[in-house]
């Protein structure tokens, strides 16, 4: 009997000992289990918590990106508008300085169409055209609406003239537009020019015609309103036509 009561408590001491080592490695297992559950929840929220760090890091290049660009775009229109003002400035001079030479033009033609038809007056001998000259710019000036007539030489000094003070300016203007007219042949299709007229808004006509004088760079220069740049248009060809037969 007290060999088997002692077989009896061993055996349920060992299967106390087993029960109590398989418990303690199903608690081990399940510890272990909840812990690595534990650590892909850790590492998913840590996958989750970068991929949206790198998706803030990404908006915020983009926003920096497009604050970039609005910043040049801003630079670009400010550039424009200082470009802009500086051709509204440049423009304004120009503008301003097209209507001081309009007054000043508009004063000179008012002071020429101010100015009266007077006798012919002899300042620089032309031998080759003896008095014929004179007499050419006396039967201009006895047009209606001639304000002044003028003969003019190679350098724009006065050779004749019917224009009382408007001599000296008819003569060296005249010159220079007779000048031109080299330019002209050489640019344009054009062979001998006979004539050259202006006209301002008033009817009053500024003319210029080279001269038949053989040896002599002579231009007449005529200012006339109406039919007086006829007038005198006609008594140049007169003129010519009588030299010619001659």
């Amino acid at each position: 009997m007290t060999l088997l009561w002692l077989v009896t408590v061993g055996v349920g001491v060992v299967a106390l000992a087993v029960g109590w080592l398989v418990g303690r490695a199903q608690a081990r297992a399940a510890g272990e289990r909840a812990l690595h559950a534990q650590r892909e929840v850790a590492g998913r929220a840590a996958q989750t918590l970068r991929e949206e760090a790198a998706q803030h890091v990404a908006e915020k290049q983009r926003l920096a990106a497009a604050l970039d660009e609005e910043k040049r775009a801003r630079g670009e229109v400010a550039r424009q508008v200082e470009l802009e003002r500086g051709a509204v400035a440049d423009a304004r001079a120009s503008v301003d300085k097209l209507a001081g030479e309009r007054d000043r033009l508009r004063a000179e033609a008012a002071k020429l169409r101010l100015a009266a038809a007077v006798r012919p007056v002899r300042l620089r001998e032309v031998t080759v055209a003896g008095d014929a000259l004179d007499d050419l710019l006396a039967r201009i000036a006895l047009h209606q609406g001639v304000r002044g007539a003028v003969v003019t030489d190679e350098l724009g000094l006065v050779v004749a003239t019917a224009g009382g003070d408007l001599g000296e300016a008819l003569a060296a203007f005249g010159r220079h537009i007779a000048d031109e007219t080299r330019r002209v042949r050489e640019l344009l299709p054009l062979r001998d020019i006979t004539q050259i007229t202006v006209h301002d808004g008033e009817g009053a006509v500024l003319i210029v015609r080279p001269l038949p004088v053989s040896g002599h760079r002579l231009a007449l220069v005529t200012i006339a309103a109406g039919n007086g740049a006829e007038g005198a248009a006609r008594e140049v060809e007169a003129w010519a036509t009588a030299r010619a037969v001659s």
